[in-house]
C-alpha cells in the first residue's frame, strides 16, 4: 500500500472531486496492524518513542531519523482513518491539536510524584533514569510546539522544567510555564543549566556524562520558581555571595525530601554518618546556624535563616523524593531496624540470619527531643537467661505466663515485618 508511506505533507489528497482527509485514531485499536518498520525516504528510524494514554493504550509514535550531515529529524506516525471510504492505516501524520504528552502512562501511575518536563522524548527517558522518584514527560514536535500540547494532565501537580541549554530551550521553558499556569499546576520551577555545558545540553547528555541520581537531584532542587523575578547572574561577573546563598551552600551535599504527610526533611552528612531533621524544626535550624558560624565566624540573621529554611522546605516538598519516616523501629525489605538514638545515628539491623549494628541504616528515623539512647547490644544472650534476662524485668505469675509473653513478642515482631497487626 503506497499510501502508507505518504510523507507528512501528503495527509490530504483528492480522488476525483472528493477531498480525502486522514484523521488519527486515538487510542490505536488493539487489532490494528503493526506500524511500518521504516519511512519510504528516510529509511529505518534510529529511535522510536511510543506515546501512550493514562491507561497504557498506544496513541502513536515519534520516530527519530539521523541525517547524513549529522542532524536529526523527528516525524510522527499515527494510525488514521480515511474520510472518503473509511480505510484505516498507519500514516506519517501528527495528532490533532491539542497533542498528547509523552509519558501519560507513567504520570498516571505516580499521581504524587514531582513531574520533570524536558524538551524531547530522549531527554524525558534520560530524566526517568536519573530521577527515579520523579516522573518525566515532554510535548511532541519540538520546542516551538509546546503551546499546541495538552497540558491539562499536569493540573495540581508540582512541576520542574529541565530545558535544553540554548535559547530555544529557554523559550520552551517559558511557554511551558505559561501553559502550566493556565491549567493550575500546583507549582512550576525552571532549572538553569550548569555553566560551561555545551550548546543544547540536556538530561540525555547528563546521563551520557555519567551523572549520578544525587547530582541530578541537586540540579532539580536548584530550580527557581517560574515567576521568580530574580535576574540570572552573569557567571563572568564577580559577586559577593548573599548570606542566604551561603546558608544554601551548607546543604549542598544533603538530601532534601518529604514524608507521605508532606513534612519537609533534610538528610545531612555529619562526619561519618547521616542525620535526618525536619527542615522547619529547631534542631535543624540550630545545626544550620552552627555550620554557618563555623564557616564564617558569625551567626546568620534571623531573616536570612528564615529565607533559607523556607527555600529548603519548598525544594523538599516540590522537587524532593518521598520517603517514609520511622520512630525508633522501622521495617524495609523484610528486615527490622532499631534506632539506637546515639550521637552516631546508628541502628541495629535485625533479620532472619541474625543482627548487626549499622553506621548508616537504609531507613530514615525521626529523633524527638525526649528520645534517649539505647545501650549498644551485646551478642550471646538468650531470652531464657535468668540473670539480667526478661524474667528479671517482669513479674510473672507462672511459667505458662512467661511462655505466653515470649510467644506474643515473637508474633508481634513477625507481624511488624509483614505490616499487619498481630492476631
Amino acid at each position: 500500500m503506497t499510501d502508507m508511506y505518504a510523507p507528512i505533507g501528503g495527509g490530504r489528497r483528492r480522488r476525483s472531486d472528493v477531498a480525502v482527509d486522514w484523521t488519527p485514531i486515538v487510542p490505536v485499536p488493539r487489532d490494528a496492524p503493526s506500524p511500518p518498520a521504516g519511512h519510504p525516504k528516510r529509511g529505518k528510524p534510529s529511535m522510536v518513542f511510543t506515546y501512550r494514554d493514562a491507561a497504557g493504550e498506544v496513541l502513536g509514535h515519534i520516530c527519530r531519523f539521523e541525517e547524513p550531515g549529522g542532524g536529526k529529524v523527528y516525524q510522527p506516525l499515527t494510525y488514521c482513518r480515511e474520510s472518503d471510504k473509511g480505510r484505516c492505516e498507519w500514516r506519517w501524520k501528527g495528532w490533532l491539536e491539542p497533542r498528547p504528552l509523552y509519558g501519560l502512562d507513567r504520570l498516571a501511575a505516580r499521581p504524587d510524584a514531582v513531574v520533570i518536563v524536558t524538551e524531547g522524548e530522549k531527554a524525558a527517558d534520560a530524566a526517568t533514569k536519573l530521577l527515579p522518584d520523579h516522573v518525566a514527560v515532554t510535548s511532541p514536535n519540538g520546542s516551538k510546539s509546546a503551546g499546541k500540547a495538552q497540558w491539562g494532565a499536569l493540573a495540581r501537580r508540582h512541576v520542574v522544567i529541565w530545558p535544553d541549554a540554548d535559547e530555544p530551550g529557554a523559550d520552551y521553558a517559558k511557554t511551558v510555564a505559561r501553559c502550566l499556569k493556565a491549567v493550575s499546576a500546583a507549582s512550576v520551577a525552571i532549572i538553569t543549566p550548569p555553566s560551561g555545558v555545551a550548546e543544547g545540553w540536556d538530561a540525555a547528555d547528563a546521563l551520557a556524562e555519567g551523572w549520578s541520581p544525587a547530582k541530578a537531584l541537586a540540579l532539580v532542587q536548584s530550580a527557581r520558581p517560574a515567576d521568580d523575578p530574580t535576574p540570572k547572574r552573569d557567571d563572568a561577573a564577580p559577586r559577593t555571595p548573599r548570606p542566604r546563598d551561603s546558608l544554601m551552600d551548607l546543604v549542598e551535599g544533603a538530601e532534601l525530601w518529604h514524608t507521605p504527610d508532606r513534612e519537609a526533611f533534610a538528610s545531612v552528612p555529619v562526619n561519618t554518618h547521616v542525620e535526618h531533621w525536619p527542615i522547619k524544626g529547631e534542631a535543624f535550624r540550630d545545626w544550620l546556624s552552627g555550620a554557618f558560624f563555623a564557616r564564617h565566624q558569625r551567626s546568620p540573621s534571623d531573616q536570612n535563616l528564615c529565607e533559607a529554611v523556607g527555600t529548603m522546605a519548598a525544594r523538599a516538598l516540590h522537587a524532593g523524593p518521598e520517603h517514609p519516616i520511622f520512630l525508633r523501629v522501622g521495617a524495609i525489605g523484610g528486615e527490622l531496624f532499631l534506632d539506637l538514638a546515639d550521637p552516631k545515628w546508628r541502628a541495629v539491623r535485625i533479620h532472619a540470619g541474625g543482627w548487626g549494628v549499622l553506621d548508616r541504616p537504609p531507613v530514615k528515623f525521626r529523633r524527638p527531643n525526649a528520645m534517649r539512647p539505647l545501650p549498644l547490644p551485646s551478642p550471646g544472650g538468650r531470652i531464657e537467661d535468668i540473670d539480667h534476662g526478661l524474667r528479671d524485668l517482669i513479674n510473672f505469675g507462672s511459667e505458662d505466663q512467661f511462655k505466653l509473653l515470649v510467644a506474643w513478642v515473637t508474633v508481634s515482631e513477625r507481624s511488624a515485618r509483614a505490616g499487619t497487626p498481630p492476631g
